[in-house]
C-alpha cells in the first residue's frame, strides 16, 4: 500500500502543478459567470437554466482535461524516463497503474470540488441559499464521469502511442454519449441488425447516464435515488472492468517500446 501511496502523491503533485491546471480552473470559474449572464438574458426559471449551462460546460471541459491528463501522464513518464525509474523500485506495474489512476482521480476531484465551490459562490451572489441536494447530486455525476474518462485515458496509453490514445478516448467518449441518442432517432424502416447493433451498444456503453440528470430532470419532483444509484453502479463496473484491463495489457507491453 505504500508503494501504491507513494505513486498516488507524486502524480498528484505533479498533476496540480501541471501547467494547465491554473487556465483550466480560471476557465472554469469564466464559465460560471457566462452561465449566469446566459441566465439572466434566457426566459424560464434561472437556477434552472444557469444549472444546464453550467453542467454542459463542466461536463465538456473536464472530459477533455481527464483523458488529456491521463495521457499526458504516461507519455511525459515514458519521455522523461521516470517509468522506467519507478518501476526499477519493488513495485509491480500494476500498483504503478493503480497509483497513477489515484493520483488522477485526486486532483479531478479537486477541480471537481472547486466547480461546486464556485457553483456556490454565484447563488450566493444572486441571492440565493445553499445549493440543493438535487444540484450537488448533478455535479458528483459529472465530476464521477470524468474519472471514468481518465481511466479510459490510462488504458489507451497502456498499449498505444500518446496520439492514438487521445483521439481513442475521445471516440469512444463520444460514442457513449452519442449512442442512446442514435436509438431514440431509429425509424421503423430500419433494418433489424443496424437496430439491435445501436440498441446493443447503447445498453452496454451509454454515458449519458452521468450528464442528462442536469437537462431531463424535473426540478419540482423528487430525486430519483434509483436512477442515481443505477449510474453509481454502473460507473463503478466500468472502472472494475477497465482498471484491471489497463494492468493486465500494461503487464504484458514492453515499455521501452
Amino acid at each position: 500500500m505504500n508503494k501504491i501511496r507513494s505513486i498516488w502523491v507524486s502524480t498528484f503533485l505533479q498533476l496540480l502543478r501541471d501547467k494547465v491546471f491554473v487556465p483550466f480552473s480560471i476557465a472554469l470559474f469564466c464559465f460560471l459567470g457566462m452561465s449566469v449572464l446566459i441566465s439572466d438574458w434566457a426566459h424560464g426559471d434561472f437556477t434552472k437554466v444557469m444549472m444546464e449551462v453550467a453542467s454542459f460546460g463542466f461536463h465538456l471541459m473536464g472530459g477533455f482535461l481527464s483523458i488529456f491528463w491521463a495521457v499526458k501522464l504516461m507519455g511525459d513518464s515514458k519521455a522523461e524516463g521516470v517509468m522506467e525509474l519507478q518501476l526499477s523500485t519493488p513495485i509491480s506495474r500494476s500498483q504503478w497503474v493503480i497509483g497513477k489512476f489515484l493520483g488522477l482521480s485526486s486532483v479531478l476531484l479537486f477541480a471537481g470540488a472547486l466547480m461546486i465551490a464556485g457553483w456556490q459562490v454565484c447563488l450566493l451572489m444572486d441571492g440565493q441559499s445553499i445549493m440543493s441536494l438535487r444540484q450537488l447530486v448533478i455535479f458528483l455525476n459529472i465530476i464521477f464521469l470524468w474519472v471514468i474518462l481518465g481511466g479510459i485515458g490510462l488504458f489507451f496509453c497502456s498499449f498505444a502511442g500518446s496520439n492514438i490514445a487521445l483521439f481513442s478516448s475521445v471516440c469512444l467518449w463520444f460514442l457513449g454519449l452519442l449512442a442512446p441518442v442514435a436509438v431514440s432517432a431509429l425509424s421503423e424502416t430500419t433494418p433489424q441488425w443496424i437496430r439491435s447493433t445501436v440498441e446493443g451498444v447503447a445498453g452496454v456503453w451509454n454515458l449519458q447516464r452521468f450528464i442528462k440528470t442536469s437537462i431531463v430532470y424535473d426540478f419540482t419532483l423528487p430525486i430519483p435515488w434509483d436512477n442515481v444509484l443505477y449510474t453509481g453502479l454502473y460507473g463503478c463496473g466500468i472502472l472494475l472492468i477497465v482498471l484491471p484491463l489497463t494492468g493486465w495489457v500494461f503487464n504484458n507491453k514492453d515499455i521501452a517500446g
